[in-house]
């Protein structure tokens, strides 16, 4: 079944009655796209968003319409973060640039749980997240080698 929205949006797909429920795709105004299940009207389940040049933005579970459970983003967009490194005697901050793509646990749209972050640089981060931040005991290892493992909290290496 077809579904034409107000804004241009147009819906193609099972239906429960009026509402999307099954296997579908929405293809958005904007040329974005969003192919996966739906659960009486809302994007449940499995399913893969994609951009208007068709690269995969997200790919993994959804629950009402936002990133829940596992999945894989990436990062079209060209993100960055700053993150901050406790070192004995002195503190310093590292730009780190842009990510590629986070793997792992999603509450929300938001990276929540455990994950993995690689970085266009080469370096990669594994543990824990929180509210989008790398909150909790974690691996980073830059790519030269060096290493810091320990406690992490709002981005900002503790111990």
């Amino acid at each position: 079944m077809t579904e034409k929205i107000h804004d241009g949006s147009i819906y193609h797909g099972e239906m429960l009655g009026f509402l999307r429920h099954g296997q579908g795709r929405m293809t958005y105004s904007n040329g974005k796209y969003y192919e996966g299940q739906w659960e009486l009207g809302e994007i449940t389940g499995y399913g893969t968003l994609f951009s208007k040049d068709n690269s995969v933005i997200y790919q993994g579970t959804w629950k009402n319409g936002k990133y829940h459970g596992q999945g894989t983003l990436f990062n079209y967009r060209q993100l960055k973060i700053e993150m901050k490194f406790k070192e004995r005697p002195i503190i310093y901050e590292k730009q780190v640039g842009a990510w590629v793509k986070f793997k792992g646990e999603f509450k929300e749209d938001r990276w929540d749980g455990y994950g993995g972050l690689l970085f266009t640089n080469g370096d990669n981060y594994k543990g824990e997240f929180k509210n989008d931040k790398i909150h909790g005991n974690g691996f980073y290892e830059a790519k030269s080698g060096r290493v810091w493992k320990g406690i992490w909290e709002d981005n900002s290496f503790i111990i």
